[in-house]
């Protein structure tokens, strides 16, 4: 069963709080104790058991100082290990929506390849090309490309680096890639003549994202 960050803080005030006990126990012992040794033996000792008293609080306090350290320590590599686990799921789910879009990018090609074509246009219209294509019998066919969002990559870019995370230089690679990708989409698609040959450069960026996602999906863990 999984627990969150509050449960160990609950765990963790509880302790504190029994050890509080413990050490206000032993400490109305040590003065019962001391009382009726002060009526037996006389007043001549209290001098010694008063500083004895504060030895003995003194070594407590610090082994309940040490205590605490070692426990938030604890805490500390525990909610680091939490963060980790949330950032690898995110970047997976980065990963399947990327990889969704550049799906749709290569069935776009698997249809224009088909085709005998004799003109290619395209219309920009924000992050969406909308590509207009001609064949030899002059029939046309509208398909879209779009740039790949960049905003969450980049807010868990930022995720990784204030949390010193180790799936950093994966989230880097990922975003560079995606951004040569969308360079090459508008380079190619918004140029004075749009020529469906000097999509290479394009095609590439995609295929390269595509081993990129594909690599850590199957090395990340």
């Amino acid at each position: 069963m999984k627990r969150n960050i509050d449960d160990f803080d609950g765990i963790k005030d509880f302790i504190i709080s029994i050890i509080t006990i413990a050490v206000w126990v032993l400490i109305s012992a040590i003065i019962a104790i001391g009382y009726f040794t002060i009526e037996t033996k006389g007043e001549s000792i209290i001098i010694s058991f008063v500083s004895m008293i504060f030895t003995i609080i003194s070594s407590l306090g610090i082994l309940v100082t040490i205590g605490v350290y070692f426990w938030q320590r604890n805490d500390a590599k525990k909610l680091a290990s939490e963060v980790e686990k949330s950032i690898l799921k995110m970047i997976f789910s980065e990963c399947e929506r990327v990889e969704s879009e550049l799906e749709h990018a290569k069935s776009v090609f698997s249809n224009l390849d088909k085709r005998k074509l004799v003109n290619i246009t395209s219309k920009n219209n924000g992050d969406i090309f909308i590509i207009t294509s001609v064949n030899e019998n002059m029939r046309s066919n509208n398909n879209y490309l779009k740039r790949i969002e960049l905003s969450s990559i980049e807010n868990l870019l930022g995720l990784a680096t204030s949390t010193n995370s180790k799936y950093f230089e994966a989230i880097y690679s990922m975003m560079v890639d995606i951004m040569r990708y969308n360079e090459q989409l508008s380079l190619w698609l918004l140029s004075d003549d749009v020529n469906y040959e000097h999509a290479g450069l394009y095609r590439i960026s995609l295929r390269d994202i595509l081993i990129l996602i594909n690599r850590i999906k199957t090395t990340l863990h």
